[in-house]
């Protein structure tokens, strides 16, 4: 069993969308409970939800949009689909973050609600679930979605609500680690459990134009590092090899496996706290503060939302984020 939480939220979310004609369109004859539930028509019904609330919640020079969302789908259709999460996720996301840029221009303040992105799909054996005082169709055919602006930070189980129906498979392990797939595909998604993903959000795709292919930090072949990044803890050095255009500074509580992450040894430096991305155009590095740094005494200005702010590195630089001191030092001969 699962519980949603934030009943008020998720309350106010379902009252105000109304079922549309892609959402509650015409169903295939000769089977009961509905059309077959395609990769195409989620992703379609995730937008559209999606687009739909974010008008609801913003307001103002506010733009507010949910970004954790617990998926419901009849058991028949779970089955089917299962495997197809993992990659339909990404897509999710690109479409999301298409939404935000066309937007954003509205609005003043467009910082993000949350962290993560969170996505958690479940299967229901019941024909229908209870959110507050809403009983809630699950149809064949179809997805039932709730969403909020965010959820619990570091929840591990699901437990029982008298409110919410919902029947959860749990096997307390990774079901994606134990099959041959290609993790590359999933660009920076984190799998957090059977059919659970994460991602974090990532403020540089709501530039002009998002971020194409070709702008997509990539490998440099061994032995060609661009730059080193450390600092001495406690009598031990940690040192970062960044052999990439990109690497994100987080701190410890971030438990993400990508390659591009330089975790702190620190309470104090917050999750994505700064990224540093080289500009080979410019053959310059660059600094985006996402949290107080100070780069060689002097305190950066902080990006919000779309809006990045880039300070340029010398070949040697001094970084202060919360009670680290690190050195930013290029090696590249470029």
């Amino acid at each position: 069993m699962i519980r949603i939480d934030n009943m008020n939220i998720i309350r106010r979310i379902i009252e105000v969308f109304a079922p549309d004609e892609q959402r509650t369109g015409a169903r295939g004859t000769g089977q009961q409970g509905g059309a077959d539930l395609t990769n195409q028509r989620m992703l379609d019904e995730l937008v559209a939800d999606f687009n739909c609330q974010l008008e609801a919640y913003s307001f103002g020079e506010r733009m507010l949009y949910p970004m954790s969302f617990t998926i419901v789908l009849h058991r028949e259709d779970f089955n089917a689909r299962r495997e197809s999460f993992v990659f339909l996720v990404p897509e999710v996301l690109k479409a999301f973050y298409a939404i935000l840029r066309e937007r954003k221009p509205a609005y003043a303040d467009a910082t993000n609600p949350a962290v993560w992105w969170n996505f958690h799909f479940v299967p229901s054996e019941l024909p229908s679930i209870l959110c507050g005082e809403r009983e809630l169709p699950v149809e064949k055919g179809h997805l039932c979605i709730l969403a909020s602006l965010f959820d619990e930070s570091g929840r591990k189980d699901t437990e029982v609500s008298e409110q919410v129906n919902i029947s959860v498979r749990r096997d307390q392990s990774n079901r994606v680690d134990r099959v041959n797939i290609n993790r590359e595909a999933l660009l920076r998604l984190t799998l957090l459990g059977d059919c659970h993903f994460q991602e974090a959000f990532d403020a540089s795709l709501l530039e002009d134009g998002g971020e194409r292919p070709s702008q997509r930090p990539q490998p440099q072949p061994s032995g060609q590092q661009r730059a080193l990044v450390r600092y001495s803890r406690q009598r031990k050095t940690y040192t970062y090899r960044m052999e990439g255009d990109r690497m994100r500074i987080s701190g410890r509580s971030d438990h993400r496996p990508d390659r591009d992450i330089f975790r702190l040894e620190s309470d104090q430096v917050q999750v994505n706290h700064a990224e540093i991305r080289f500009f080979p155009e410019e053959r310059r590095f660059k600094l985006a503060a996402f949290a107080p740094v100070t780069v060689d005494e002097v305190e950066v200005p902080l990006s919000k939302g779309g809006d990045l702010r880039w300070t340029e590195l010398s070949r040697r630089s001094q970084l202060f984020m919360g009670d680290i001191d690190l050195t930013f030092e290029s090696t590249w001969e470029g």
